[in-house]
């Protein structure tokens, strides 16, 4: 890896574990994949998005790596729920989401294009990138 794409991995990696007061959280797990080992994963239907997962390009075309952020969170903390105006928040993963907004920005900022990304087969991207394995429910 060039030192360039190292400094930059390391920023990324300790601007996405940074404790922010304001958000609550900061990721516990990160991991990098090149999309071209994302593209090898076949696509498969998820019962509760009722859809097959997605590749990297249909999300962003020009994308050459997947950046996962994970977070330790506690079944009842993802699952609660409060209103907010007219429709319900899953609190925990707001904050999740917020977070990954924060190093999309950051991206954007130093000149990448860059998205949030949902529908990419998640579970089997923390295995390719090291923070995860391989379970029987993908």
């Amino acid at each position: 890896m060039s030192s360039d794409k190292t400094k930059l991995t390391n920023e990324i990696r300790s601007f996405a574990k940074k404790y922010s007061s304001w958000v609550n959280t900061g990721a516990d797990l990160i991991g990098f994949v090149s999309v071209n080992k994302v593209n090898e994963i076949e696509p498969y239907w998820v019962d509760y998005n009722q859809a097959n997962t997605k590749q990297p390009s249909e999300i962003l075309s020009s994308a050459k790596s997947v950046i996962l952020l994970g977070y330790h969170a506690w079944d009842d903390m993802v699952e609660a729920l409060s209103r907010k105006g007219n429709k319900l928040e899953a609190y925990g993963y707001e904050r999740m989401f917020y977070n990954a907004e924060k190093v999309v920005t950051l991206l954007e900022n130093k000149g990448f294009k860059a998205k949030l990304a949902s529908g990419l087969p998640m579970k089997q991207i923390a295995r390719l990138a090291g923070v995860g394995s391989y379970g029987k429910t993908r």
